[in-house]
Formats: structure tokens, sequence, C-alpha cells
């Protein structure tokens, strides 16, 4: 095999990894938005139960909130890796390929992006993330606030 094709197997190879690795991505972030709704629904579900003055509510809203910023957390992660690990290692096998597609997708990306042309899916995960983070603070808040303002008789 010779020093070219042996390049474009190792570029096939990392386009695929990262593919891959975006579809775990989307995979996880199916997850968190699943699991983070079925909370919410499960914090009106349970209004009315309570455990040690505390209702059952407050603790999903606690889940909830905490389950969220691991969320976000973990799609700035998935960015981070998907933007150095993958794509500046395939720009560099691109140097030596004829044709350069992920490096003229990266730079057409990075150019609308600056120009603010339009919303990309990860900024509407994050903007999911943030209304179920507020979400989940205002049903705690509801639930907490009878324990700390009696009503006067």
């Amino acid at each position: 095999m010779n020093n070219d094709n042996l390049i474009f197997e190792q570029y096939k190879l990392y386009t695929n990894q990262k593919e891959n690795f975006v579809n775990r991505n989307f995979e996880t972030n199916r997850f968190y938005a699943c699991f983070n709704v079925l909370l919410l629904i499960l914090v009106f579900i349970t209004q009315d139960i309570k455990m040690y003055a505390v209702s059952a509510s407050c603790l999903l809203c606690i889940t909830g909130f905490i389950s969220c910023i691991l969320w976000w957390i973990n799609i700035d992660s998935y960015n981070f890796l998907i933007g150095i690990k993958y794509a500046k290692v395939i720009e560099e096998l691109e140097k030596q390929l004829p044709v350069n597609p992920y490096t003229m997708e990266h730079t057409e990306i990075t150019n609308y992006r600056c120009n603010k042309k339009g919303i990309f899916f990860n900024d509407v995960q994050k903007i999911f993330a943030i209304v179920l983070i507020l979400a989940f603070f205002i049903c705690l808040l509801i639930n907490l606030t009878p324990l700390f303002i009696k009503p006067q008789l």
C-alpha cells in the first residue's frame, strides 16, 4: 500500500469515527431531553406526595436542575471534542489529499456563524437545557415558598 492510499484510508477511518461520535452525541442529548421532560412531568404528578415536610416534587426539581447542568456540560464537552479532536486531525489529513471537503465545510460554517445568520442545533440544545433549568427552578421555588412563608391567622 503506498503512502497516498494509507493517508486516504486513515482519513476514511477518522471521518467515520467522527460521524459515530456525532451520533453518540445525538443519542446522549436525546437521553437528557427525555429524562428531563419526564422529571418535569413527575414534578407535577407528585405535588401532593410529602417526605419529611418536603414534597417529592422538590427532590425531583433538584434532580432535574442537576441533570440539566450536567447536560449543559455534556453539550460543551462533545462540541469541544468534535471541534478539536476530530476536526483538527481531519484538517491535517486533508492537507495531504487533493480535495479538502471537511476544511471547506468548517470554513463555511465558521463564516456563517460569525455573520450570525442562523441558530445551530447545539444552540437549540442549550436553549432547551436553560428553559428546563428555569422550569425546575420555578417549580422548586413554588414548592418551597410555603415552608418559609407561614400564613397569617
